[in-house]
């Protein structure tokens, strides 16, 4: 079974960048490179998770209305709520487990 991601691979050659091969990921890939990426950034290591909440509230403040208590956080304000680094680390969790059943179609 393949799915529709795509594998690009590219090489740079003296600053030009080309397309070498393109087609559809298996499964297995798609999981493999997921956490592979997830490895920079670990559940409940430092404060990855409400680090993405800093930045979500700052590059999206019109989604704060969705956080009651929280319409009107700012940056900082996420900094120094522990709401927000028990939810980042709930949504990291998600991603982690996400990424690492990818490739289970029973679960």
């Amino acid at each position: 079974m393949h799915i529709n991601a795509q594998c690009v691979r590219i090489r740079e050659n003296n600053g030009e960048i080309s397309l070498i091969e393109q087609g559809a990921m298996a499964p297995a890939d798609v999981r493999k490179h997921t956490v592979a990426s997830l490895a920079n950034v670990p559940v409940m290591k430092e404060h990855h998770g409400r680090d993405f909440y800093k930045f979500f509230f700052t590059t999206h403040p019109e989604h704060r209305r969705y956080y009651k208590g929280a319409e009107n956080f700012n940056a900082d304000d996420v900094e120094k709520s522990e709401r927000f680094d028990k939810l980042g680390n709930a949504i990291l969790l998600s991603v982690h487990v996400l990424a690492n059943t990818y490739d289970n179609v029973g679960v």
